[in-house]
């Protein structure tokens, strides 16, 4: 059987046109397939969160119902935890490689109403990203916390727990009232 090179040639030219880069030069399909386009990865911890404005990225644990909220200016962590009963804010230092951080402040915000209730005398814990970037982990260790019998009993009901981020699940940090109000209690100054 005798396959013309014309026809070789415009399939593979069709096969070729068919893909296409991002601007990360990662292969992506062509528009209208069912293949994401973006590699779904978390933002490294030592980068400034600002995708145009600045955003959290928000993870999420389906079993537990916890929330968190990440947002990093480059050097610093903020992250608020939160489910239907508390929210907690905790802030620290980013590692040099962006894939941990060192959290030293710990709040609680008990009837949840936007504004912290108490600040822990001490406070000693780390998150993670996972070097893959699909995962979040806060209190990869032990966390170490020292306040009111209140927010210790309260902070028992989060435990250490990995938070799968969705591709694309971020959220501008101004369009977040109730979160907004707790972040910027924990010390975030916007970039804009």
């Amino acid at each position: 059987m005798k396959i013309s090179y014309n026809l070789i040639f415009a399939i593979v030219l069709v096969l070729v046109l068919s893909v296409s880069c991002d601007e990360n030069n990662n292969m992506m399909s062509d528009p209208g397939s069912s293949t994401p386009k973006l590699e779904c990865e978390a933002l490294a911890l030592n980068i400034n969160f600002n995708i145009g404005p600045d955003v959290f990225a928000v993870y999420e644990n389906s079993s537990s119902k916890n929330i968190i909220h990440v947002y990093s200016n480059g050097a610093k962590v903020f992250i608020i935890l939160s489910n239907d009963d508390f929210a907690f804010g905790f802030s620290g230092d980013a590692s040099m490689d962006g894939l941990t951080c060192s959290l030293d402040v710990a709040l609680a915000d008990f009837d949840k109403d936007g504004m912290f209730d108490e600040t822990a005398t001490t406070f000693n814990s780390s998150c993670a990203v996972e070097a893959n970037g699909f995962v979040f982990t806060l209190f990869p260790n032990e966390a170490e916390i020292n306040a009111s019998t209140q927010m210790e009993n309260a902070f028992q009901s989060f435990e250490s727990t990995e938070m799968d981020i969705p591709c694309e699940e971020f959220q501008v940090i101004e369009n977040q009232t109730f979160f907004e109000g707790l972040i910027k209690e924990l010390g975030y100054v916007p970039t804009n």
